[in-house]
Order: C-alpha cells, then sequence, then structure tokens
C-alpha cells in the first residue's frame, strides 16, 4: 500500500528563475571566453619561464595543465569543444527543469546531484586524457582525476540516496523500473571503479595490468551512467510530463555530446593489454 505524504515543492518566482539562469548562462560565457582567449594565445605553445624577458616568475604556469598540452590534435579539440557542449547543456537544462517546475525537495536532489556527478565524470576523464606526459605532470593529472571522480562518487550516492528517502516516504518499490535498477548498478559500479583505481595506484608499476582494466571499465561504466540519466531524463513519468525542449537539450543533445566527445580523445593505445605501457 502507498502512504500518502505531503511534499513540500521546489518552486521559484519568474524573477528568480530568470536571475539563477542569468547568473548561469554569465559565468558559463565567462568561461568559455576565458578558455578561447587561452587557445589563442601563442604562448600556450611556448615555455615562458620569465616575466618581462629577465625576471623569473614567481608563479609559473604548469605546463602539463595548459590548453595547448589537453588538445594536441585537431580531433582532441574537437572532442573537447563537444565534452564542453555537452556538460553544458545537461548541467544548464537539468537546473532549469528543476527550478521552472515543482519538484518535491527531497527529489530534487537526486537529478541535480546525479547530473553534476556525470558533469565531473565527464571532466575528470578529460583530464587524463590525453598523451602520456612526462612523470610528474602525469602525477598531477592523476592526482586532479581522483580528487574530480571522488567528489562525483559522493554525489552520485547523495542523488541515490535522495530517491531512496523519497520512495521510503512515499511507500514504493526500490528499482522497479529500468531507470532505477540501472542507477543501482552505476552506483555500485563506481565504488568498485574508485577501489579498482585506488588499488593500481597503490601498487605502482606493479599495478599497470590494473590501470588498463580500470580505464577500460570507466569507459563502459560512463557509457552505462550516460544511458542511465538519458533513461531517466527522458523514459520516466516525472520526466515526461516536463517541458520537452529541454530534456532534449539534456538528454538528446547534451549526452550525446559528451559520449561523442569523450570516445574522440580515447587513447587506444593506454589499454594495449599484451603490452607494457610505456
Amino acid at each position: 500500500m502507498y502512504r500518502s505524504v505531503q511534499h513540500q515543492s521546489v518552486t521559484l518566482s519568474p524573477g528568480r528563475q530568470y536571475f539563477f539562469a542569468s547568473l548561469f548562462v554569465a559565468q558559463l560565457k565567462a568561461s568559455v571566453h576565458k578558455m578561447a582567449q587561452r587557445a589563442s594565445d601563442p604562448l600556450l605553445h611556448s615555455q615562458p619561464a620569465y616575466n618581462n624577458g629577465t625576471l623569473p616568475s614567481s608563479e609559473p604556469e604548469d605546463p602539463s595543465f595548459r590548453l595547448a598540452s589537453m588538445v594536441q590534435t585537431q580531433r582532441d579539440k574537437t572532442g573537447m569543444a563537444l565534452v564542453l557542449a555537452g556538460t553544458s547543456l545537461l548541467g544548464l537544462s537539468t537546473i532549469t527543469l528543476i527550478l521552472t517546475s515543482p519538484v518535491p525537495k527531497l527529489f530534487a536532489w537526486h537529478p541535480s546531484l546525479n547530473s553534476l556527478s556525470l558533469v565531473l565524470v565527464a571532466i575528470g576523464i578529460s583530464v587524463v586524457q590525453p598523451p602520456t606526459p612526462p612523470p610528474d605532470a602525469r602525477q598531477k593529472r592523476i592526482d586532479v582525476h581522483k580528487h574530480v571522480l571522488g567528489f562525483a562518487t559522493l554525489l552520485l550516492c547523495g542523488g541515490v540516496t535522495s530517491m531512496y528517502y523519497n520512495k521510503e516516504a512515499n511507500g514504493a518499490e526500490h528499482g522497479a523500473s529500468p531507470h532505477g535498477a540501472a542507477g543501482y548498478v552505476v552506483l555500485l559500479w563506481m565504488i568498485g571503479q574508485a577501489v579498482l583505481g585506488g588499488i593500481a595506484l597503490l601498487a605502482g608499476k606493479h599495478g599497470l595490468w590494473l590501470y588498463k582494466w580500470h580505464r577500460l571499465s570507466g569507459y563502459f561504466f560512463t557509457a552505462s551512467a550516460l544511458f542511465a540519466a538519458f533513461v531517466g531524463g527522458m523514459l520516466t513519468p516525472w520526466s515526461q510530463t516536463r517541458p520537452a525542449p529541454l530534456r532534449i537539450a539534456a538528454y538528446c543533445i547534451g549526452i550525446p555530446l559528451i559520449a561523442t566527445g569523450l570516445a574522440m580523445r580515447v587513447q587506444t593505445s593506454k589499454m594495449s593489454f599484451g603490452k607494457r605501457r610505456a
């Protein structure tokens, strides 16, 4: 039997909706403009070590995180652009869906946290996709990857937990829908990915084979997570009551853009199981 539970809903006045949407878009434009400036700056393709040609810089830019080193080929540039466009569409459209329609407060955390988790997963993977850099730069990229993905794991746990308690409050069955079942699989898979990656790092050179499995499994995990998000955003009863243009932008355009961008930047040489990685 279902229990009747009164939920408070998250609704904002049109003025506040416009304010938050404008703030998000302004921040997005500023980030894109800054990235465009960096991409066109000729200094990114050199090794600047001095200010004004004479004095050493007190905080030299880390070459391992220059945009030029992250997108070394036209294929890399196109792939990164698709990832950025897809994550922007997914994040902005999902936030707008939540802010512009009544949503139970407990449920609202589910799409919010899960979408942000997916955005961070895409960013965290993109950091370690370029060709293998020098050892010190490689370690810095791995550090960024593990911290970003670690936070993404916590967000996914929070999103799934909010849905769990929302179903408990309504007396609904857990994991009964394809989206719900896929969500639990994705959560367990992500936790397993974190454990496997941690073991590979602790094992050092002896864990290279684990590293390759971690990378391969990570791509399949990401594909599964994106598919689960698509099902949740397009095929669930809640989603089908929301504005179609926003859902199409987030889940029919944003998610394929992310998947295509990440696929274009895959380095198959890093998953050669019959060879030692250089």
